[in-house]
């Protein structure tokens, strides 16, 4: 039988090898645990029934996976490649209102002679 005998199973399991072929259970209950191993806190997110590692106990630094990692990334891009996209269209708008307005000052000047 793997995993200890007649315990209540717990969510968050931190085991250290002993020997090639002894392992200990350091750790086991439901709150963070740190893994020396990572060099982090590991986190059960029942809402998610998933893991976090964490930098600190409360959760709040949460270690992302490369697929966020990856997910920030373009959608940092997109947010970009928006902004830009935006400001060559109110450049234009700027410069398209200073040709009208250098048509009415030239008409203007037009009537005038």
């Amino acid at each position: 039988m793997l995993g200890p005998r007649r315990r209540r199973a717990a969510p968050i399991q931190i085991w250290r090898s002993l020997d090639p072929n002894t392992f200990a259970l350091v750790e086991a209950g439901e709150d963070p645990a740190w893994s020396e191993v990572v060099q982090g806190w590991l986190r059960f997110v029942p809402e998610r029934v998933s893991y976090d590692l964490t930098s600190d106990p409360a959760g709040a630094d949460r270690w992302l996976t490369r697929e966020e990692v990856a997910q920030r990334r373009a959608d940092a891009a997109q947010r970009r490649a928006d902004d830009e996209r935006a400001a060559r269209e109110a450049a234009q708008r700027r410069a398209d209102a200073a040709e009208r307005r250098i048509e009415e000052l030239e008409a203007l000047l037009a009537r005038e002679r």
